[in-house]
């Protein structure tokens, strides 16, 4: 609550020094009103990671709090966030309705996270105080689900130096901020500005020894509980030392003349400047027209007394509260020195007409929460009926009605479901409603509507342009209720369907829309160490706060949109397209509807038909790579063929599994590569079996596996995961060389006492049978950015990396040194590195693997302009492939095949979480196989230039000695130097690829074969018409290639004049 006309006289707020509060004598109140309403915050880029941190200092900034700090008792950083109670994450609070700048300061504890909060005074009254008192309201905004009734402890300390997190502190009980709800077992919100939810507590402290310049802690700290917390906090907080003998005042009352106006019970507050005793007939309060109002003290002092009315407030009236001075005195018996008037305003009955502006108020919460009001205006949009219409409808004010301030809505949601006095309405009726003005999850709305009446027609409001991102995280609350257009080009950026997240399409028809483009992870393109992102800095935060400033900037750049249905999982879904989908990258301009509050944030209601472009329409078929080869990873997302045990991770049952596999099978018969690296694949022999089995039942050219490494792949449990990585190939393109290779050190296990195996990185070198060359791809599968179980530099770090980066680091490095070892052992140094690696594009992971020589195949051949994965609307990589120098000149092309990560989650195989239409939708199809796109590369192996002599010693002669130049030991007519020269085998005769001449119309032409890397040897076309005069033919050009090292040559001779003509093919060995 927020105290107003605080006299002039007492002038007690006193200067900062050093974050603390210089204590001048008097009263200190604090509201916390201006802690931030909307948006998380980070301590760590302010030099304050664990604090103590003042609340008047970057990154919160709110004014008036001196004094105030908060610190980080358990956790790597303070965690600052504003919340209404619905979450349970760990951190310390602005609690409040969303939107409303009621706010109160409070903390959640948790197992990696807890914090105090404290107050900090120097004693600058030049005398040694002996006592001080302390008064608060508690509030409770979160009902965690343990049975304990520990609250926020209050202590106290003095000392001549040192802050909240130092000393030794005195338990003050009377100062503990109670748990006012404790229901086990069930965690929700609660709103902590209700009576029930909201208490004051009051504390004496005497026999202290506070001498002028020492500091005056006082601290709350949050204890972790067994199980999820409670949500407490502190609000309206009133202080007072006695010093100087000073005679009472009364220092604030609310209702002031220039606050909201009363109705029904609302108690008068008043707050005293110090801790006084008031006689029995210490106050009046009297109406303009009804005289005394007879009200009860319904909460005692000492410094705070709160008044209810016996009977509700008469309506439109003036209330004069006079307390009388020579009634209320201190603790020196000493009285007021006059008595204190103030007045305030009571709202107008219902029979007159109250601005909806009035019912809104420039706060998220309306000032006039409770009352009775009759309001009028147009109506913009309809939604009454029952279930699975919204059941009601919204109004906006006639252009006459409208204040001047465009901080009120003009709009307003009349809940008329259920009212006896409701009647039909539509768009662009006049109304008139009376009802109760109540909040609903930050809405304002008008329920239990006891009068209605349809007025004729009006024309219809013209929609408010908006658009964004919003200037603050609260900016269209002043647009609540009202019709509004965002011309600008939307894109759908969010399909989700995982309850609390961003929207969720499947179960509520929602869809997240974001200005212009697509939400990106920003880790994607700025490293949260490197400016530029190119740098290769894998420690360190040097960008971090650009990191968070852009996060913050994503959270204003959004908004949802809603089916205006309560139906639960409708069918149809909303606005899919012709195909049956809605992708993210799909747009909409020009989205007109009511803009409207829930679920803590700002949605719109459309007033018709939303039109869609289809801007990113399925890809059929992979992009196109070039290349001989084709290399494909992809994640399986938990491809497993056990159900329902401790371990089993994918499918529920059979019907699940099989509508899994028909889905990953079309995604990896569509990828038709030749090498297929596959992460989250069951540890189990029979489930790779499976797999196998049905890919091969789907293609031509079959697929083999590539054998585990000697010893096999450890059985799951203690020596190895449940899921692993998995390497299958074509035999007809490629043949293997040397045994699979797997990493065991100690960067595959999880770090902590008893460190437990992650998925280990698999190794082959492939040869391709066309050309002979080899190349070795690595597989792999990092360890993922959830905070379970996650410890020191393990833990999230708030740098943008999520949690275990620190382990994927070490990964990197050693799959990077592991891989060198591999290369100097095999002589291979064509090496890929393939996978979900799960870091983004500019994660120190990754930086550890460029400055290691690995070069970036996705960055190199789109930038930044590139995705595999989609979370809370924002998209990434975090599948990639990585090369070293001499394997990406190879690399003919990387691509993400986007069937994936753009579709709406519930188009996965699942059959939870969807209505029966739902679960027809997309059956079979690659779309959502999983939730990560593939990866997909195009690879043309280079062929080395040779001479004779290395043909001849790279070539088995089987103890055949005619290996000169001239010798023929296949008796084939062509000699070892031509056998050479054309690719031959000088071992097995090849009269059908000897070289042919024909004609064609008034041309001889003359064909042969040319090995494309024989060095030091020449083919000459030659022509003749005696067999003695040999001319070389013109015109020798290139007709295809055979394979790798193959082409088919062809000359021309014209045959103009020639009756005959003959040919041969002249070999020439070159001297070196």
């Amino acid at each position: 609550m927020t105290f107003l006309n605080i006299l002039p006289v007492l002038l007690l707020l006193p200067l900062r020094l050093c974050g603390q509060l210089n204590y001048a004598g008097g009263l200190v109140m604090q509201s916390f009103d201006s802690l931030p309403v909307s948006e998380t915050f980070d301590y760590t880029d302010h030099g304050v990671a664990k604090g103590p941190a003042l609340l008047t200092q970057a990154p919160v900034m709110a004014a008036g709090t001196a004094g105030w700090g908060i610190h980080a008792r358990a956790g790597t950083q303070l965690l600052f966030q504003v919340g209404n109670g619905s979450t349970g994450a760990a951190a310390v609070y602005s609690f409040g309705h969303p939107a409303s700048r009621d706010r109160a300061l409070g903390s959640l504890a948790g197992g990696a996270h807890s914090a105090s909060l404290g107050l900090s005074l120097v004693n600058q009254t030049g005398r040694t105080l002996s006592q001080f008192t302390i008064s608060f309201f508690a509030e409770q905004w979160r009902n965690g689900g343990t049975a304990s009734l520990t609250g926020l402890k209050g202590e106290c300390r003095v000392a001549t130096g040192g802050g909240m997190d130092s000393g030794t502190f005195k338990a003050v009980a009377a100062m503990d901020v109670p748990v006012l709800s404790a229901v086990p077992g069930a965690a929700f919100s609660m709103n902590g500005n209700s009576p029930a939810c909201r208490t004051e507590c009051s504390a004496t402290v005497t026999g202290l020894s506070w001498a002028a310049g020492q500091t005056l802690v006082l601290r709350w700290r949050d204890l972790d509980e067994t199980g999820a917390d409670n949500g407490l906090a502190l609000d309206d907080v009133v202080f007072f030392a006695p010093s100087t003998p000073l005679p009472p005042e009364v220092a604030a009352v609310d209702p002031a003349s220039d606050g909201a106006a009363a109705w029904g019970l609302r108690p008068v507050v008043v707050t005293f400047n110090q801790p006084v005793t008031p006689g029995a007939a210490w106050f009046e309060l009297r109406g303009s027209v009804s005289g005394v109002i007879e009200a009860s003290v319904s909460h005692a002092g000492p410094m705070r007394y709160t008044l209810t009315p016996l009977k509700p407030w008469p309506a439109g009236e003036t209330v004069t509260v006079r307390i009388f001075g020579s009634q209320v005195m201190n603790d020196l018996a000493q009285p007021m020195a006059a008595d204190h008037v103030s007045a305030f305003e009571t709202l107008h009955g219902p029979e007159s007409v109250t601005r909806i502006s009035f019912v809104q108020g420039q706060d998220g919460c309306s000032p006039l929460a409770g009352a009775v009001v009759k309001v009028r205006g147009v109506v913009t949009a309809d939604f009454q009926g029952g279930s699975p219409a919204l059941g009601g409808f919204y109004i906006q004010s006639f252009p006459g009605d409208e204040d001047e301030d465009p901080g009120t809505s003009e709009g307003l949601w009349i809940a008329d479901r259920g009212s006896v006095a409701s009647v039909p309405v539509s768009a662009g009726d006049a109304v008139s409603v009376t009802g109760m003005v109540s909040e609903s999850g930050g809405l304002t709305q008008l329920v239990s509507v006891s009068g209605m009446s349809v007025e004729g027609g009006a024309e219809l409001p013209e929609p408010e342009a908006l658009g964004l991102p919003m200037a603050s995280g609260v900016s269209f609350e002043a647009h609540e209720g009202m019709l509004v257009r965002f011309s600008q080009e939307l894109s759908v950026t969010s399909t989700s369907s995982i309850s609390g997240g961003l929207d969720n399409y499947a179960r509520y028809g929602e869809l997240t829309l974001a200005a212009g483009a697509p939400l990106v992870v920003p880790t994607e393109f700025m490293d949260p160490n490197d400016v530029p992102a190119s740098g290769t800095t894998a420690a360190g935060r040097g960008n971090a706060a650009a990191v968070h400033d852009y996060e913050r900037q994503m959270v204003r750049c959004v908004i949802t949109l809603d089916d205006a249905s309560t139906d639960q999982f409708p069918d149809p879904t909303p606005f899919l397209n012709s195909r049956g989908t809605r992708r993210c990258g799909d747009r909409v301009t020009g989205l007109t509807g009511v803009m409207t509050f829930g679920n803590g944030g700002y949605k719109v209601l459309p007033a018709g038909p939303v039109t869609f472009v289809d801007a990113n329409p399925r890809p059929d078929v992979p992009p196109a790579v070039p290349g001989r080869l084709r290399v494909a990873g992809m994640n399986m997302h938990n491809y497993f063929t056990t159900f329902g045990g401790a371990s089993d991770r994918g499918a529920a049952g059979p019907e699940e599994f099989q509508r899994q596999k028909d889905k990953v099978v079309a995604a990896l018969a569509g990828l038709d590569a030749h090498v297929l690296g596959l992460m989250e694949v069951q540890n189990r022999a029979e489930t790779v079996h499976d797999l196998l089995t049905a890919l091969n039942a789907a293609v031509d050219e079959h697929y083999a596996v590539v054998p585990d490494p000697p010893g096999g792949y450890p059985a799951a449990g203690a020596a190895a995961d449940h899921i692993r990585c998995l390497l299958l190939y074509r035999p007809s393109r490629l043949s293997l060389a040397g045994e699979c290779r797997m990493d065991t050190d100690a960067a595959w296990y999880s770090p902590g006492a008893t460190p437990l195996p992650l998925r280990f990185p698999l190794a082959q070198t492939f040869v391709e049978r066309e050309s002979g060359e080899k190349f070795t791809l690595c597989v792999n599968h990092w360890k993922s950015k959830s905070s379970s179980g996650a410890t020191g530099m393990d833990q999230d770090q708030n740098d943008g990396q999520s949690a275990y980066n620190d382990l994927r680091r070490r990964q990197a490095a050693r799959l990077s040194a592991w891989l060198r070892e591999l290369a100097a052992e095999g002589g291979e140094p064509d090496q890929m590195i393939l996978g979900d690696l799960n870091s983004y594009g500019e994660e120190d992971p990754l930086d550890v693997l460029r400055a290691g020589g690995w070069q970036d195949q996705g960055q190199r051949f789109h930038g930044v302009n590139d995705y595999s994965y989609l979370i809370n609307g924002r998209r990434g990589r975090l599948d990639h492939l990585f090369a070293t120098g001499s394997m990406a000149a190879q690399i003919t092309g990387q691509e993400h095949w986007h069937i994936n990560a753009d579709e709406p989650e519930f188009y996965d195989y699942r059959l939870s979480s969807k209505s029966p239409a739902q679960k027809l939708l997309n059956v079979g199809s690659p779309f959502r196989s999983s939730d990560h796109d593939p990866v997909l590369a195009g690879v043309t192996l280079s062929v080395p230039e040779m001479d004779y002599d290395a043909w001849r010693l790279a070539r088995d002669w089987k103890g055949n000695p005619d290996a000169a130049v001239q010798d023929d030991p296949d008796g084939d007519g062509l000699a070892n130097l031509a056998e050479f020269a054309m690719n031959l085998d000088p071992l097995l005769a090849g009269h059908d690829l000897m070289p042919r001449g024909f004609l064609a119309k008034d041309q001889c032409l003359f064909e042969f074969r040319r090995h494309r890397q024989a060095r030091g040897v020449a083919l000459i076309p030659e022509w003749s018409t005696d067999l003695f005069q040999w001319h070389e033919m013109p015109g020798m050009e290139v007709v295809e290639a055979l394979d790798a090292r193959t082409e088919r040559m062809r000359a021309r001779l014209p045959l103009q004049g020639l009756s005959r003509v003959l040919l041969r093919l002249r070999i020439v060995l070159i001297a070196p």
